[in-house]
């Protein structure tokens, strides 16, 4: 009987102890898993990830808690926004139908759409005209944000191209070009082009 009640006891106290170990080993972070949560070498889950001081994630040099991070994805957007915008909208051929600057009538204030309209039927026509073949490539080597009005909806976005030009049976041309296109926030807070600035 008394042999029975110490195994009992044993028992229990075995069972105490890999509890606690369970607890504070795994439940708690520490090994055989680590105070990350995961394996050693594991890339951090999202509520490891730090979003305080030096390491919090950054865009523009502002980190995510800082009062000005909103601006800095907006502005970086903008950025990005801008120059598939204009390497699409001034990457064309003579063998096209120019559905690339009707595609993006949807990114455009109502002004524009009608000014990239009118570019777009005369060119067809010139094109329809020329019989030689016409071809334009261009990519945007920088976009920078130069100004930037939350509260009134609008920002300026500077960029460097390079346009390869190609004409007839001639070697492609080379040309550096300055684009500047203007946004302004519309209807449900999207950011439409308003106006564009350099020869496409």
């Amino acid at each position: 009987m008394r042999r029975t009640i110490i195994i009992i006891i044993i028992a229990i106290v075995v069972i105490i102890c890999l509890t606690l170990a369970w607890w504070f080993f795994i439940k708690e972070g520490g090994l055989p898993w680590g105070k990350e949560g995961g394996p050693a070498g594991a890339l951090p889950q999202a509520g490891n990830i730090p979003t305080d001081g030096e390491n919090a994630p950054q865009i523009g040099g502002v980190s995510k808690n800082s009062p000005g991070f909103e601006d800095e994805v907006i502005k970086h957007d903008l950025e990005n926004r801008s120059k598939v915008f204009m390497e699409r909208l001034a990457s064309y051929s003579s063998d096209s139908n120019l559905l690339n600057m009707s595609d993006l009538y949807p990114e455009m204030a109502e002004e524009l759409k009608t000014a990239v309209a009118g570019k777009r039927l005369s060119l067809l026509a010139d094109f329809e005209k020329g019989g030689e073949f016409s071809g334009y490539t261009t990519s945007v080597v920088t976009s920078n944000v130069s100004a930037f009005d939350k509260e009134a909806g609008s920002a300026t976005v500077v960029m460097n191209a390079q346009r390869e030009v190609t004409s007839g049976g001639n070697e492609p041309k080379l040309e550096y070009k300055n684009y500047i296109l203007s946004w302004q926030r519309g209807e449900g807070g999207r950011w439409l082009v308003n106006a564009i600035s350099g020869e496409y």
